[in-house]
């Protein structure tokens, strides 16, 4: 598909539109370009970022949400997201270390889970079963997560 310049006032429902219809190239071609023109773009940087990791492109996804970590602190879930990325590009240490960057009371269970998970993939199963019972005793995520490291010392 040839580039085509998006008109005024309609760059968001295009994108948005493109994402909507499994057209992760041609937005990821037009998000590319608003980052060369805009490196700091937070919402191009966003979507860019959403669109490698939907593509399972987890390397680029995760120097996406880096890049908006490093440039918006605040939002700590863009944090996440690259612990996430890394995580999922079997770069576990990588993706522990930017874990521990975070510092906000309201991704505490996430980052618990996330760290439970990559302890798992690297067959530390005592402390990734420390990790699951810390969860919140209603999370259905506890039993499931108990029975897969029983099943896993088991086997």
């Amino acid at each position: 598909m040839a580039f085509m310049p998006i008109k005024d006032g309609e760059f968001t429902s295009t994108i948005y539109g493109m994402i909507r219809d499994n057209k992760f190239t041609d937005a990821m071609r037009v998000l590319q370009y608003e980052v060369q023109r805009n490196p700091e773009s937070r919402a191009a940087l966003s979507l860019l970022g959403y669109c490698y990791y939907y593509i399972q492109d987890y390397i680029m996804a995760a120097e996406c949400y880096e890049k908006l970590s490093e440039l918006y602190p605040q939002h700590t879930d863009y944090r996440l997201y690259h612990a996430q990325a890394l995580y999922n590009a079997y770069m576990f240490p990588e993706a522990v270390s930017v874990l521990a960057l975070i510092n906000d009371p309201k991704m505490e269970k996430k980052v618990v889970k996330l760290d439970a998970a990559i302890k798992y993939r690297e067959e530390d199963l005592q402390n990734a079963r420390i990790l699951v019972e810390q969860f919140d005793s209603d999370d259905p995520d506890i039993e499931v997560n108990l029975a897969c490291l029983d099943l896993k010392v088991i086997f």
